[in-house]
């Protein structure tokens, strides 16, 4: 379980907690906000209003995928360790992979010169090699990059594809056939 779900469910026990203790006829309403606060739980304090729990719960929920920085569509390797962000252009078959950080937001630089990657579409596969692409104004290049690309005419006026990258190493760890669909939602 994440740490996200962790902290949601002690969050519902100490509710379900204190709902409990009003129904058993303490002290009125005020008798669940002393039970939330004095939970052995530790740190999770019960909401005091449904508005307050399903704000909260909202908040946790809305990730970074919601909001590409490139357009693209974006997973997460391991448990958000980092994250890989897939983006095609139809009119030029070209497609951008992107290695993102925990949060799903800025670069991650890796030092892998390339990405192989299958690209399923309209019942073919692709194999494509990604190279990384040298910014002089972030300092990247090869061997210490986190934008790949790669073009195929195969992919030209593509509306849906399945990319799976079949080998990425960041931060020590390698994450193996990594399935992104494109655009974000796709299956």
């Amino acid at each position: 379980m994440d740490v996200m779900a962790s902290r949601w469910a002690r969050g519902l026990v100490v509710l379900l907690m204190a709902g409990a203790t009003a129904c058993a006829g303490d002290a009125g309403p005020d008798a669940a906000a002393a039970a939330a606060a004095k939970s052995p739980i530790g740190e999770a304090v019960a909401p005091r209003e449904v508005e307050e729990a399903s704000a909260r719960v909202f908040d946790q929920e809305e990730t970074h995928a919601d909001h590409p920085p490139h357009g693209g569509a974006v997973v997460a390797l391991g448990s958000h360790l980092a994250h890989a962000e897939v983006a095609i252009v139809p009119d030029s078959g070209e497609v951008s992979i992107y290695v993102l950080d925990g949060e799903g937001v800025g670069p991650s630089p890796i030092a892998q010169p390339t990405i192989l990657a299958e690209v399923q579409t309209s019942g073919r596969t692709v194999t494509l090699e990604f190279t990384a692409v040298a910014d002089e104004g972030s300092g990247e290049r090869p061997g210490n990059a986190s934008h790949f690309t790669a073009r195929s005419d195969d992919l030209l006026r593509t509306s849906e594809a399945t990319v799976i990258l079949k080998w990425v190493g960041v931060k020590g760890q390698v994450f193996s056939d990594v399935v992104v669909d494109w655009p974000a939602g796709t299956e």
